[in-house]
Parts: structure tokens; C-alpha cells; sequence
């Protein structure tokens, strides 16, 4: 009873009050002015709020341009339940084609599906499908092209709707390969429009590889950045702008070389499954909540030096590990199923055999610089060696980076028998005694370039640089 006698109390005051009228003016509703009156009082309050809202100073790309559709492809051939549609010409070999791109998309779209990629954004039906839209058209340059359509305002993160273009005239045995690297491509620009299209291209001539068996539009280019490994795994802003997709150093053109590298660090942390690749795009993802241009940070190295932590295995650590899993690729002696099945498009180039009784030998490798993450190898032969013979080994590399020096004993049949290295220094000189073992038929050297800071794919790369070895036989005690 005790209780109810004051809320008996206040509702009779409540409706007093409302009798009485006295909270009339208040409940009413007060009619809003149609501008807010400019005063000293609202300039304090953007201020406050501006300065409650973080503005970010870092990196910022390019926001993709819209580009205009193609115009005379009027025939579309659609799938019946998958969100993927063709536009070509009318004439009857172009509408065959079409449906074998058809085909390819659809393949490329369910396992894309299946493994857990970002499938292509929708695009508001700007080509008159409910879905993706590829177009078979004459290109004045390359294979293929990724084209964007305009943001999409309503994403939380940075996206883009996207649209590709290939070239009917791509040789026939590539043609399905092509399709599924420019759909996937597509899918990566509206993913994550401020990555680097060198990325792009990369990881979508691997997922083709992956899905289709063929590195896309570009095995030629896959294959030789594989038998050039001191050129850097993604290609940076100067070789990617080069006049006509050209380059004066020889760069491999839009990067789709870096499906090698790609190939070689999934074998290597993902088993072959494409899952550690996958996740790395989905991290890099951001959102850029004020101004024109994209947040360009974290990029794909970024990423992959943060999925790596520095008390167990760091990114410089994967770099050099996958300098000797290039030299195995695609033989008998890889150490895994994943790394034997990668094609070997490439052989890397090295220097030697170096034969035993020829040394002392000086190596030098200046004539072809080495550029971030890449590496230069040395073969020595020591067959004919005496027993407790050693291989003495001297590194000194110019100075401005960060240098990995690693031995590799082989047997006969190329595989690893064992292997040391040398700290990571940037003090660029290095020495290591490799004992030969019974067994040893080769003894390989990798020497790669860790740079000093991770590499951007944005920027222009100027840790390239030269060093030499010198290589001598020993006898042990």
C-alpha cells in the first residue's frame, strides 16, 4: 500500500497539469525553419564535429573512372541460373563464342561461389541484365580489360560495379582461360577498388590457373617472370605505366607474372587450397569516409605482414622460404603435392654450375639488379669434392637494403638434403661455411633482396640493387 500512494500521487499531477494546460507549449509541435541560421554558435559546432571525425592522412589512390559501355554488341546470351550474361555482335561465329564464354563464366562463377570469393557486385542493370556483363570486342591493346561502372554509394566498404571486355581473337586454347581471369578480375575491382591493378591481374591469372588449369591471358608473362626470379613479385607504379605496356628494363607487363609468386606462397601457407590468398583480399578491404580519392592503405603487403607475426614466422621469413620453393617448382624434389603440381612455365635462371676445381670464383650480379623480394642464384658443383670438404662463402651486397643469404644442399636428384642461413642484415656483408655431406651432388645459393620497407605496388620501387659472391672450397678439420 505504501507503494501505490505516491504513484496515485503523480498521475493526479500529471493530469492537473494537462487540464490546467500548463505543458501546452511544449507538446505542441514547433514548426522548423527551412535553414538553419548561420552563426558564431554553428561554426563551433563543425568545427567539434570535424574534429570529432578522424581524417585520415595516409596513402590515397585514384578512385576508378566510370567508362562507357561498348557499343554494337547486341546480341546477349544469358544464363538461365546464374547472375552472367555475354554481349557480342550478331554474326553467327561471334555468337558461338559467346556461348563458350557463357560456359566458362558459369564454371568460374560456382567454384568462385563455392570457395568463398566476392563474386562481381551488381551493377544496377547498366547492361540491361540482372547480373555481370562481358562483351566480346575488338581491343586496340591486350587480351582483355576491366572496366569500371561508377561506386556504389550505398556500400559500407569501398566497392565499384565492374564490367569486362575480352578479345575474340585470343588464341582459341586460351579463350575459356581468358573469360575466367577477366570475370574474376572484375570481381576484385568491385572487392576492392583501391588495390593496385598489377594485384588484380596477379591474383587473377592465378584463380584462373586454379579454376581452368591455364594462368589466363598470360602465361607467356607467368612463365617468364618465373625464369627471371630477381625482377620484384608485383611490379611497381613505373613498370606498370610503361609506354604501350612496355617497360625499359623488360618488367613483365600488368603484372600477371605476380601469379607465380602467388601460386608459390599458397602452396607454401595455404596447402594449395587458395584460402590464405582469399582472406589476404578480404582483409585489405577499408572504407574511406571523406574525400574523392581512395584510402590506399592497408595494401596486400601490408596484409601479408600483419598475417605473419614477428614471434613466430615474419613476412621476410616467407619471402626467403619461397626463394628455394621457386627453384623446386613444378619437380620430383618439391617438397610438397602443392608445390609439384604448379607447371613449370619457368626455369630460374641462375649463374654456374660452378665446377669445384674451378674455385675461388667472384659472382657478381649487377648487371641485373635484384629489386624487392627478388632473388639471384648461384649453382656449385661439387662432385669431385674430397671428404670434410666445406664451401666458404662470402656476400656483400650494396648497401641501402636489407640482404638473405641462403645455403642449400642437394643430392643428385635435386632434392634438399639440408639448409642453413644467415641472419637477415642490413649491414650488407655475410659469411657461411657449408659442410658438404656424403650425399651432396650441388650446393645451391639464394641471395634475395628483403628491402628496407615493404614494397608498394603504388609507388615507384627504388631498392633495387647489385652484390657479389665469392665462393671458395675449404677442407674441414
Amino acid at each position: 500500500m505504501s507503494n501505490e500512494r505516491p504513484v496515485r500521487a503523480l498521475l493526479s499531477l500529471l493530469i492537473s497539469v494537462l487540464v490546467l494546460g500548463v505543458v501546452g507549449p511544449i507538446a505542441r509541435a514547433q514548426p522548423l525553419p527551412n535553414q538553419a541560421p548561420a552563426s558564431a554558435i554553428d561554426a563551433v559546432a563543425m568545427v567539434l564535429a570535424a574534429a570529432s571525425n578522424p581524417r585520415w592522412t595516409g596513402q590515397r589512390v585514384p578512385r576508378p573512372d566510370p567508362t562507357p559501355r561498348p557499343v554494337g554488341a547486341s546480341i546477349v546470351v544469358r544464363s538461365a541460373l546464374r547472375p552472367v550474361a555475354v554481349h557480342a555482335d550478331p554474326s553467327a561465329a561471334r555468337v558461338r563464342l559467346a556461348e563458350e564464354a557463357l560456359a566458362a563464366l558459369e564454371a568460374a562463377h560456382d567454384l568462385m561461389r563455392a570457395t568463398g570469393w566476392s563474386l562481381p557486385v551488381s551493377d544496377g542493370e547498366r547492361g540491361d541484365t540482372a547480373g555481370f556483363d562481358l562483351y566480346l570486342v575488338d581491343l586496340e591493346h591486350g587480351a582483355y580489360e576491366t572496366r569500371a561502372d561508377g561506386d556504389l554509394p550505398l556500400s559500407f566498404e569501398d566497392s565499384s560495379a565492374a564490367y569486362a571486355v575480352v578479345d575474340p581473337d585470343v588464341d582459341s586454347t586460351l579463350f575459356a582461360a581468358c573469360v575466367t581471369q577477366a570475370y574474376v578480375d572484375a570481381s576484385l575491382l568491385g572487392t576492392d577498388p583501391a588495390e593496385a591493378p598489377q594485384w588484380r591481374r596477379a591474383t587473377s591469372a592465378w584463380l584462373a590457373w586454379m579454376i581452368t588449369g591455364r594462368f589466363g591471358c598470360d602465361e607467356d608473362e607467368v612463365g617468364r617472370a618465373m625464369a627471371e626470379p630477381w625482377r620484384a613479385p608485383i611490379p611497381d607504379r613505373s613498370a606498370y605505366e610503361g609506354a604501350e605496356g612496355g617497360t625499359d628494363d623488360g618488367q613483365p607487363l600488368d603484372g600477371a607474372g605476380g601469379a607465380a609468386w602467388l601460386a608459390l606462397l599458397d602452396a607454401y601457407h595455404g596447402g594449395g587450397t587458395g584460402n590464405f590468398v582469399r582472406e589476404a583480399w578480404q582483409f585489405a578491404r577499408q572504407r574511406t569516409w571523406e574525400g574523392h580519392d581512395l584510402r590506399g592503405s592497408p595494401d596486400l603487403f601490408q596484409v601479408l605482414r600483419a598475417m605473419f607475426p614477428n614471434d613466430a614466422e615474419k613476412l621476410e621469413d616467407v619471402v626467403e622460404a619461397l626463394a628455394l620453393s621457386r627453384w623446386l617448382a613444378g619437380t620430383p624434389a618439391a617438397p610438397s603435392h602443392a608445390l609439384r603440381a604448379l607447371p613449370q612455365l619457368g626455369v630460374p635462371a641462375a649463374k654456374g654450375p660452378l665446377a669445384w676445381d674451378s674455385l675461388p670464383r667472384r659472382m657478381r650480379f649487377d648487371d641485373t639488379p635484384i629489386r624487392s623480394f627478388g632473388t639471384g642464384y648461384v649453382v656449385v658443383d661439387t662432385r669431385g669434392a674430397a671428404p670434410h670438404s666445406n664451401l666458404r662463402v662470402w656476400l656483400r651486397g650494396e648497401y641501402g637494403t636489407t640482404w638473405s643469404l641462403v645455403g642449400a644442399r642437394m643430392d643428385a636428384g635435386g632434392h634438399v638434403l639440408s639448409q642453413l642461413s644467415t641472419p637477415p642484415r642490413r649491414l650488407p656483408r655475410s659469411y657461411v661455411v657449408i659442410e658438404l655431406l656424403e650425399a651432396t651432388d650441388h650446393v645451391l645459393l639464394a641471395v634475395t633482396n628483403l628491402a628496407p620497407r615493404l614494397p608498394d605496388a603504388d609507388s615507384i620501387d627504388v631498392n633495387e640493387r647489385g652484390f657479389e659472391l665469392l665462393v671458395d672450397r675449404g677442407v674441414g678439420p
